[in-house]
Order: C-alpha cells, then sequence, then structure tokens
C-alpha cells in the first residue's frame, strides 16, 4: 500500500470485485472521452489489460488502485516507464462522484510521491485532451505546460489538441 498522508492510498489490484469496479468505471462517458480509448471498452478487453499489466510486474507499467477510505475513488500509476532516463508518464482517472472535492489532487500528489521517491523518477510527464478540466489539477500540483500536439487526436468529429504537463523531481514540492 502507498500512503503519504494526502487522504488517498494506493494499491495493487488483486480482488476480482476490484477490476469489476473499475471497469464500470471507466465506462462512464464522462471518463472515458478524457482518455485515449475511443468509446466504452468490452470486460473481456479489460481483463486482458490488466492480466498484462499485473503479469509486467511493473518493468514499464505500474498502476494502482486508488482508494478515499474504503471507497474505490479511481486508479493511477505510471505507463512507459523508462528506467535508463528515469522517467514515466502518468496516468489517472477518478470516479465521477469523486470529483470537485480534491481526490484528483491528492491521487496525483500520493503517486507522483511515490514515483519520485521510491522509483527513483526524475521526470513524470503526462498528456490531456484540450478542455480536459483536469488541466487545472495539473497546474495545481506544479506540473509544467511542456507543448501542444496540434489537431492530434481526433473526437466528436474533429480533431483536437493534446497538450503536454510535465514535472521534474527538482520542481516536487510535496
Amino acid at each position: 500500500m502507498i500512503d503519504y498522508g494526502f487522504g488517498i492510498k494506493l494499491e495493487t489490484m488483486a480482488e476480482s470485485e476490484d477490476f469489476e469496479a473499475l471497469f464500470h468505471m471507466r465506462n462512464k462517458p464522462e471518463i472515458w472521452k478524457w482518455c485515449r480509448q475511443v468509446g466504452p471498452i468490452h470486460f473481456d478487453h479489460h481483463m486482458d489489460y490488466w492480466t498484462k499489466v499485473c503479469e509486467n510486474d511493473g518493468k514499464d507499467t505500474r498502476m494502482y488502485l486508488a482508494r478515499n477510505g474504503t471507497k474505490i475513488a479511481g486508479c493511477a500509476g505510471f505507463t512507459s516507464i523508462d528506467h535508463i532516463n528515469s522517467r514515466a508518464e502518468f496516468s489517472c482517472y477518478v470516479d465521477t462522484d469523486m470529483r470537485g472535492i480534491g481526490i484528483g489532487a491528492a491521487v496525483l500528489k500520493t503517486l507522483f510521491s511515490f514515483g519520485f521517491k521510491m522509483l527513483n523518477f526524475n521526470s513524470i510527464w503526462g498528456e490531456s485532451f484540450d478542455g480536459n478540466p483536469a488541466m487545472k489539477i495539473f497546474d495545481k500540483i506544479g506540473m509544467t505546460r511542456e507543448g501542444v500536439r496540434r489537431q492530434f487526436y481526433f473526437r466528436d468529429g474533429a480533431f483536437i489538441d493534446a497538450h503536454l504537463f510535465g514535472i521534474l523531481r527538482s520542481e516536487w514540492k510535496f
């Protein structure tokens, strides 16, 4: 269990009900519209992904269940882990009924603290679609807007920009 005192605990998933809860959460349109997936995912594909993540054993992906007390708040972790260059891309989503109360920031503070302090990352980066309200959280926790991938994704009949965010260990204040 990963806990840095921000009110969120990150834990590896082992229980089948955890996988099912995340499946239902990830398929909410308010969540998947900000993810790289283009629509709802099938349960078999969801489980194939988690099987691969669990078998990966942290080599290039580490994903965790985020809990607020006993309630599942969402999912967060690192993908594209590059041990040679000491960096990773972050991934995070928070359930719709937990938004607007600081849970997203707490999840990212916990995740990034773990990444910098325990995984020895020098850099954590991410990407977000144009219009994603979570970009305010990235700004709030000290991430830098590093660039824009112009018209990088096709959504809802139009090409949209992807914004790149990053933070260095030397900039991490939490």
